[in-house]
């Protein structure tokens, strides 16, 4: 009815103009590349486990000397982001930006990126826009569903369980209690698919 064909609007992906960054939130350095880390989610079976996170950041850290992380999540997400920065004790390779950014801010941020790990959750559509190479975990939603990363440069995990996907938006917590869909994603796994990314 609008004029333009099917295919058209399948291959169209989500754009939005850069915004100036804010400097005094990270001084992005010559040389290095910024990794983003979103370990959060409105959903509570869309977040994958802190610790996975944690072991990703550490080999990260230990595998790509010019990277330096910079986590981001709402600031109901901000206590567990401090936990896993606390423990990786890396210095200002680390930056917590977990409930100080806004959503322009994050306009000025994202094209700044190398790389964004994160939950099926809004971090994955700003990536998007932006093209952003992208990690993106999945838990009790799936990707073909409709709301996958749509960076040129992807990789979606998951476990292949019969009971996933669980509801359109992932419950606060498993419908069968065993929450195997983020348990039994290992970090080796992410790391690996960071690790590809990163490469190319």
């Amino acid at each position: 009815p609008l004029g333009v064909e099917r295919e058209a609007i399948c291959a169209a992906k989500p754009t939005l103009a850069p915004a100036p960054w804010r400097a005094e939130l990270l001084a992005p350095r010559p040389g290095e590349r910024l990794v983003a880390i979103a370990p959060g989610s409105v959903w509570g079976t869309k977040r994958w486990l802190p610790e996975g996170y944690e072991a990703v950041a550490k080999g990260l850290l230990r595998d790509h000397p010019d990277v330096r992380l910079v986590f981001l999540g709402a600031p109901p997400e901000a206590p567990v982001v401090r936990a896993i920065v606390a423990a990786l004790g890396a210095g200002d390779r680390v930056v917590d930006l977990a409930g100080k950014t806004s959503l322009l801010d994050l306009r000025g941020l994202f094209p700044l990126l190398s790389l964004l790990v994160a939950n099926d959750s809004s971090p994955l559509h700003y990536a998007a826009a932006f093209d952003v190479p992208t990690v993106a975990i999945f838990g009790a939603t799936v990707p073909a569903m409709g709301f996958g990363p749509l960076a040129a440069r992807r990789e979606v995990l998951g476990v292949a369980l019969e009971c996933r996907p669980c509801s359109d938006h992932g419950p606060q917590s498993c419908p069968l209690g065993h929450f195997k869909c983020m348990r039994e994603l290992s970090p080796a796994a992410v790391s690996a698919a960071c690790a590809r990314l990163l490469r190319r």
